[in-house]
């Protein structure tokens, strides 16, 4: 675990394991703990695992001016340089996942498989917008990252898995993890995605793609991530049923052996249908 030092901030993550890099780019208000049940599962699968805390979140500091959905991108192509890291896979979740498929367009030799969970092509219609400024509003009251989590948790994940033991555990982690969150930070973060649009670019992609959503994501609906894997050149669309925005937590094992079968080269629908022996979280 360490940090890599930019011109005006500091971005942390950890780089856990050997083998194929494969990196993972967390949502708005969360931070490299969002990946706690798949970084054992991948480490364990003969990954290496790189996973960031972006700027503004987690242990990464964050500059007094507002980066751009460019200059997000390009601190994790420095991370990779940094690594010594031609390429790597990219998971990608909501903001994540728009920061991945920025690299995709823009730098696509740094870019092997690519995964983009509960996304879009872009924030610029009009609900979305709404919804970003919505958000920078709340960052911007009293107590404004905790009260946002509160509000959006029943978004984040499923109902069954919000009363399961995990659940309260990882809702206790997040509320810490908000309330140790600057929000002028969070703040800058909605102006950065405010004019996210990709829709023209994303035939750029060359990356091989694999698109997920989450049946119940309360951030996004599917039609989302479906829209967004028609537009990317021979995209695959995968439906995660029983989850909410946050599948990598209230899903944790059918997103794990979907993402274990595109990176391994196999039908990645096959994870939703039965599961493979051999490796941890089952």
């Amino acid at each position: 675990m360490a940090k890599l030092s930019f011109k005006d901030h500091d971005l942390y993550y950890a780089d856990i394991g050997s083998g194929l890099p494969i990196m993972l780019i967390h949502d708005l208000g969360s931070c490299g703990l969002a990946w706690v049940r798949q970084v054992p599962f991948l480490r364990h699968a003969g990954y290496r695992v790189i996973v960031p805390d972006l700027p503004g979140h987690g242990a990464s500091s964050y500059p007094s001016r507002t980066l751009a959905m460019g200059e997000l991108a390009a601190d994790l192509e420095g991370l990779l340089d940094h690594l010594g890291l031609d390429s790597a896979a990219l998971v990608g979740l909501s903001l994540g996942g728009a920061i991945a498929l920025t690299i995709a367009i823009d730098a696509p030799s740094r870019v092997g498989k690519l995964v983009v969970c509960n996304g879009c092509s872009n924030l610029v219609a009009d609900d979305h917008m709404r919804r970003v400024a919505q958000w920078k509003a709340g960052f911007q009251r009293g107590d404004g990252p905790v009260r946002w989590f509160e509000e959006m948790w029943p978004s984040l994940v499923s109902a069954e898995f919000a009363q399961s033991e995990r659940g309260e555990i990882a809702y206790q982690i997040g509320h810490a993890r908000a309330a140790a969150t600057d929000a002028a930070h969070l703040a800058r973060i909605c102006d950065s995605i405010a004019s996210y649009d990709v829709r023209r670019r994303l035939n750029l992609v060359r990356s091989e793609t694999l698109v997920l959503h989450s049946e119940d994501d309360g951030v996004y609906p599917p039609v989302e991530g479906q829209r967004l894997a028609a537009m990317i050149p021979g995209a695959q669309f995968g439906s995660l049923p029983g989850s909410g925005h946050h599948p990598n937590l209230d899903r944790a094992d059918t997103f794990n052996w979907t993402l274990l079968h595109f990176l391994s080269g196999r039908d990645p629908a096959f994870a939703a249908r039965a599961e493979t022996p051999g490796l941890p979280f089952q």
